[in-house]
């Protein structure tokens, strides 16, 4: 492994990105992270996304696959 690639909303916590580096450095790793203004939770976004969906009367069956490019 030559470089890491950490996001979301873990990749804000600043003991963690500070943690990371100094392991990854030892190792000889390149540790990536978003700017801060970048690393958001998604969970406001799927819970937008699912109010959005029910008010418009779409219903979901418990066997549902993700949609990763679900349009907003």
């Amino acid at each position: 492994i030559k470089k890491i690639a950490i996001a979301g909303g873990v990749a804000s916590n600043s003991a963690l990105r500070e943690s990371l580096i100094k392991a990854a450095e030892k190792e000889g790793i390149e540790v990536l992270f978003p700017s801060q203004v970048l690393c958001t939770d998604n969970a406001a976004m799927i819970g937008s996304a699912a109010y959005f969906n029910f008010i418009n009367g779409s219903e979901a069956k418990l066997d549902i696959n993700a949609k990763p490019n679900l349009k907003l």
